[in-house]
């Protein structure tokens, strides 16, 4: 089961949207996700049950700028190898995410390749996951020390692959 998004699809606080066993999001060319929520109100992508891998998660293959804030990704991670994690980054795909919460992924909470782009990851909580964050080196100076890595991971630690962080 996978819903592609091929346009602007915007989300207003406080909507909750539960998958199903191995559904993913997948946004596609032409399409983004402006999911801004606020603090008493986040936008939530959740699982029909709480257990972490559920469902897949949120694909970003898009190169028009995504945006999570006040949002929160629960209970994916489904997928194995390398494309896997509540949110996967690759194929000049581009998100931004403020002010969210990350957790309970069976992988990764954050995962971007070598094609992704991260373009802001600040006052983040990215907890209880397998790993918080897995990103190739060029995206490391998007990190904020704001944002909370290392609590109740299987592994509390950025998994850095591929490159260098020489953003030119």
């Amino acid at each position: 089961y996978e819903v592609n998004v091929t346009a602007p699809l915007t989300i207003a606080p406080g909507v909750t949207i539960a998958f199903q066993q191995g559904a993913r999001l997948d946004v596609e060319a032409g399409g983004s996700i402006i999911a801004n929520g606020a603090a008493a109100q986040p936008v939530t992508f959740t699982g029909q049950n709480a257990t972490a891998g559920f469902w897949t998660g949120i694909r970003f293959y898009s190169a028009i700028p995504s945006t999570l804030q006040h949002t929160v990704v629960e209970y994916g991670g489904g997928a194995t190898g390398p494309a896997s994690g509540n949110l996967y980054v690759a194929n000049a795909g581009v998100i931004r995410l403020q002010n969210s919460v990350v957790r309970h992924s069976k992988t990764h909470g954050l995962n971007v390749a070598s094609g992704g782009n991260l373009e802001g990851c600040s006052e983040n909580v990215i907890r209880d996951n397998a790993t918080p964050v897995r990103l190739y080196a060029r995206h490391l100076p998007q990190l904020d020390s704001a944002t909370d890595f290392a609590t109740g991971n299987v592994d509390n630690v950025i998994d850095v692959f591929g490159g260098d962080t020489d953003a030119d």
